[in-house]
């Protein structure tokens, strides 16, 4: 890794064993619409979170019927990924994730995109 990437990912890990834990971030932003994050590689899985919380921090709001608040089939939920994942990467946000990945409840995947949203919202309270 480069410098400045060992750095960031040096401070991402005191992160985790402070006060901006990636759930702690997630949940401070998501309270504002009273949700909380209790279970982040389950949580994510639909797509649903990942839509609220990119909303919230890029300050735009993704219409109800964008998308399904309460996804039935994974087709539904591989909509939501999909869309979430779009306007992540519209957003400038750089990460290695496959949809199919977030709705199988890979962990390792759903915390990259965790990571990538804290590299670049951290600073937002």
């Amino acid at each position: 890794m480069a410098e400045p990437e060992v750095q960031a990912f040096f401070l991402f890990a005191q992160a985790l064993t402070a006060e901006l834990y990636p759930r702690s971030f997630v949940n401070r932003h998501l309270g504002k619409l009273s949700l909380e994050v209790t279970d982040i590689d389950t949580q994510f899985h639909d797509g649903v979170f990942f839509i609220f919380l990119l909303g919230l921090l890029e300050g735009f709001f993704v219409p109800l019927y964008q998308f399904h608040t309460i996804p039935k089939s994974d087709d539904e939920k591989r909509q939501n990924v999909d869309l979430a994942l779009d306007l992540m990467r519209d957003s400038g946000l750089k990460f290695y994730a496959k949809t199919e990945d977030i709705i199988k409840r890979d962990l390792k995947s759903t915390l990259r995109i965790v990571y990538s949203l804290f590299q670049k919202y951290k600073h937002l309270k």
